[in-house]
C-alpha cells in the first residue's frame, strides 16, 4: 500500500489516498496529477502546507477571517499566505457622531 498526499491548484493539501497500483508493473503505483507521496509536515494552529516547487512548505492559513480596518471597512481573507494587517482590528469599531466647528464628522473609535 502507498499513500498519496492530494493538493489543489494554489497546492494547498486538500487530503490523502491509496495510490493505484499499476496494472503493467509490479510494485509501480499510479500518482495521480497534483499528488505527491511525499508526506506533508505538521502544521499549527492557523498553517496549511502547500506543496510549492516539488516540496512542502508551511504558510499562514486564516482563510475565512473577517477584520476591519480603522476607518470601518471590513475584509476578509481568502487565500493561504494572507495574514491580517497590523492595522486590522479583530472587532468592527463603534461608529461615533460629534459636532465639530458646526460640521458634522464621523469618526470611528478604534477597537480595542
Amino acid at each position: 500500500m502507498k499513500i498519496v498526499y492530494h493538493f489543489d491548484e494554489n497546492g494547498a493539501y486538500c487530503g490523502a489516498s491509496e495510490a493505484c497500483r499499476s496494472p503493467l508493473e509490479d510494485d509501480v503505483y499510479l500518482i495521480p496529477a497534483m499528488a505527491t507521496d511525499v508526506m506533508p509536515p505538521a502544521t499549527g494552529k492557523n498553517e496549511c502546507p502547500v506543496w510549492e516547487n516539488g516540496k512542502w512548505t508551511v504558510k499562514p492559513d486564516f482563510r475565512g477571517k473577517v477584520y476591519w480596518l480603522d476607518d470601518g471597512s471590513e475584509c476578509k481573507i481568502d487565500q493561504i499566505g494572507e495574514t491580517v494587517p497590523s492595522n486590522g482590528l479583530s472587532q468592527r469599531p463603534e461608529m461615533a457622531t460629534t459636532k465639530k466647528g458646526g460640521f458634522f464628522s464621523r469618526l470611528f473609535k478604534q477597537a480595542k
